[in-house]
């Protein structure tokens, strides 16, 4: 185990003894300051939907608009990276006349298959799912509208890459130049590989990190 695993175990494990303080003490007096559900843009085939997300409890971070300054972007990162997770939360989902009820796990994701009972429309490729927040019972309705991406029947094949130096440049064998892309930068700052936008309709991440917001990015 190198230095720098032995000195995180620890550091992790306080982190770890304080979240669940905190959290124990939101439940016992309901005291939640933003919640809110995070749908990720998911997947599905004609005979089960796929949907994913988190339930958390914060202020979502506004999107970028290009003309942010680097420490503006650091501090967004950091927002996205800390988030206030809500493990044990209750959610129904609605799709069509289907409902079903879900709970969040550890880190306040949730996995959800549903298995349409009538055939869906061949000429539509998203489909939406509709979500209420149920525990911890809000104040005021908290909704949010799950997105799941079924590929049309004569779709043939699907390109599957990462992002590091293949979309995007990032350095990423330069650990301090990566950290500066992805700390300093943001969607319209960072810069992809000549060609990328002309020949990728559509990208999709289903990363569950959360330093980039999930879904589709252009």
């Amino acid at each position: 185990m190198s230095l720098t695993e032995q000195l995180a175990r620890p550091v992790s494990a306080v982190e770890g003894f304080f979240d669940r303080l905190k959290l124990g003490y939101k439940w016992r007096f309901d005291r939640w300051s933003h919640l809110r559900i995070l749908p990720f843009k998911s997947h599905g085939t004609c005979d089960t939907l796929y949907l994913y997300g988190r339930v958390l409890d914060d202020k979502p971070v506004p999107p970028p608009d290009g003309n942010e300054r680097f420490w503006t972007n650091a501090a967004r990162i950091v927002r996205r990276i800390e988030t206030d997770e809500v493990p044990g939360a209750r959610i129904r989902l609605r799709f069509r006349d289907q409902t079903l009820e879900a709970e969040t796990g550890e880190d306040g994701f949730f996995e959800v298959e549903i298995q349409p009972q009538e055939p869906l429309d061949p000429d539509r490729i998203w489909h939406e799912i509709e979500i209420n927040l149920l525990a911890p019972e809000p104040d005021e309705p908290v909704r949010a509208t799950g997105e799941v991406e079924v590929p049309p029947p004569d779709a043939e094949f699907a390109v599957v890459s990462d992002m590091d130096d293949t979309v995007i440049r990032t350095g990423a064998s330069s650990r301090l130049q990566m950290a500066r892309t992805v700390l300093l930068n943001n969607a319209h700052t960072r810069i992809p590989f000549e060609g990328v936008g002309a020949s990728t309709a559509c990208f999709r991440t289903s990363s569950r990190c959360t330093t980039f917001p999930p879904g589709r990015s252009f």
